[in-house]
């Protein structure tokens, strides 16, 4: 079993967010809004069956979605930010840290 971290960072105001997890709903917030003084909005524990895993990360409200494959024991840690109305994504092997 893989467990995976995804921490929505930068970028999200008042917004709604839905992650899947090769193809299941996994996370559904109807408003989110990153806290400026620490550029985080949410974090996430994700657990699953697979070591590779697709994960989608979509605001249906902006019809704004993306998505990258991940190997979750190599790469356990995901960063998602919202720029210019694109998701972007980041990977560590490391938590993220927040101040």
């Amino acid at each position: 079993m893989g467990k995976i971290v995804v921490d929505l960072q930068e970028g999200f105001s008042n917004d709604a967010v839905e992650i899947t997890v090769n193809g299941k709903l996994t996370y559904s917030e109807k408003s989110i809004s990153t806290d400026l003084s620490i550029g985080l909005a949410d974090s996430i524990l994700s657990e699953t069956e697979d070591d590779t895993i697709w994960l989608e990360v979509s605001l249906p409200q902006k019809n704004i979605q993306n998505k990258i494959l991940i190997n979750v024991n190599a790469i356990p840690y995901i960063g998602i930010k919202l720029i210019n109305s694109s998701i972007s994504f980041t990977s560590s092997t490391d938590s993220f840290i927040y101040t």
